[in-house]
């Protein structure tokens, strides 16, 4: 297995692995995402390709992407005295590869380049449902820091934790 920095020649398969992570997270965990999100916005994926402030880390093997993470510096908030962060912003190891060390791979590049921009912390943002990521994001030493909790006030979005 191996990981490198995307290109624009992996360009579709990031956005169909990043798809497959919407409908999956859509499906599982948060109804309320808007699956449509990935086509609509393809300048996402290539501004992070691109951009100097931002990440696109594939993992291969033998030649066949099987995993990708998405990274950006990002401004941690006006409150706070640490200014430089990194967030992963979304990140999918195909199911027949999970468990093989793929995504600490990915992670561990990603905290390599934050520290390498600056980055004081880093952070993940995970369905509080999705035990499997929240306990790999675990394993790579990120902690429950901040707590969202949300309350449904209308009949025709929910997510699975209101059911």
């Amino acid at each position: 297995m191996k990981v490198r920095k995307a290109t624009l020649k992996d360009l579709q398969k990031v956005k169909a692995l990043n798809q497959e992570l919407f409908y999956y997270d859509h499906n599982k965990f948060d109804s309320t995402m808007d699956t449509t999100w990935p086509s609509k916005n393809p300048d996402y994926y290539t501004k992070r390709i691109r951009g100097k402030n931002a990440l696109v880390l594939v993992a291969e093997e033998e030649g066949k992407i099987i995993a990708y993470l998405i990274a950006s510096l990002i401004k941690g908030e006006s409150w706070k005295k640490i200014k430089e962060m990194a967030e992963l912003e979304n990140m999918m190891v195909i199911k027949e590869f999970r468990g093989h060390g793929i995504g600490t791979a990915l992670i561990k590049e990603f905290i390599t380049w934050a520290k390498s921009k600056g980055a004081k912390r880093a952070k993940v943002v995970a369905s509080a449902q999705n035990n499997e990521a929240v306990a790999a994001y675990r394993m790579n030493a990120f902690v429950v820091y901040r707590l969202t909790l949300e309350r449904k006030l209308c009949k025709h979005y929910y997510s699975i934790a209101d059911r």
